[in-house]
């Protein structure tokens, strides 16, 4: 679920926000795979009663961040280390769909935006390296980038499914993870894939740009496994 779905929480504004706050530390990492999530002591940390709690939880298990249990709130979703090699897999064959789309569908004026995008993240991570900024906050602002750039590309395959079938199994913390375990280097060199992909939109190359996708997104999936200790198979 993206931000603006979580406009239609009934139980408005506060649920709105106890909503985005508790996704937020989910896919930073700050609430833990397999940590409780009690409704009542999140109704008392929150000022709420339990039924937007209820309906929050219910959300984030549509995300598949949260496993909900009956009558006792939920817990952070633990995914297994074949569970993620599994949704990247996925991730292959989707998201090359979309670079082979977007080669021959896409616009001038979304490759100067994906172009944008890119400058712009590449502004981030040095401010990021140079301490203008933390790099905390960095990590943050590069997540919402490449998300923007993937969900963008997906949108330019001029397929009314492909964005929805992107966003089912694209799960934000592998995201926010994969980019952390980067470091530096490893940032640098996913954008210049970006930069690749870009070309090969240009230059409306099917192949080449459903080849450079898969690259990058097995890349991302070495990542985020290498990054699991042997000792825990799960994340």
């Amino acid at each position: 679920m993206n931000q603006e779905q979580a406009h239609r929480l009934k139980s408005g504004d506060k649920a709105q926000m106890i909503y985005m706050d508790l996704r937020r530390k989910i896919v930073e990492g700050r609430l833990l795979p397999g940590e409780r999530l009690i409704e009542e002591k999140l109704a008392a940390r929150y000022g709420v009663s339990r039924t937007p709690i209820r309906e929050v939880l219910t959300l984030l298990e549509a995300d598949g961040l949260v496993i909900l249990q009956t009558n006792r709130g939920g817990t952070v979703r633990v995914y297994t280390q074949k569970e993620i090699y599994d949704i990247y897999d996925l991730r292959l064959l989707i998201e090359g769909y979309a670079a082979r789309r977007a080669a021959l569908f896409i616009s001038g004026d979304a490759l100067l935006e994906l172009d944008e995008l890119i400058s712009e993240a590449e502004e981030v991570l040095e401010k990021a390296c140079s301490d203008e900024m933390s790099w905390e906050d960095g990590i943050r602002r590069l997540v919402e980038n490449n998300l923007q750039f993937h969900r963008f590309i997906a949108r330019a395959g001029a397929n009314a499914f492909l964005e929805a079938l992107w966003e089912r199994y694209t799960f934000l913390p592998f995201v926010y993870r994969t980019l952390k375990v980067y470091g530096a280097e490893g940032l640098r060199t996913s954008l210049r894939q970006h930069r690749l992909l870009v070309e090969a939109f240009s230059a409306h190359d099917p192949e080449m740009a459903e080849s450079l996708m898969r690259t990058h997104i097995f890349y991302g999936r070495q990542a985020i496994l290498k990054a699991m200790s042997s000792d825990s198979p799960s994340y």
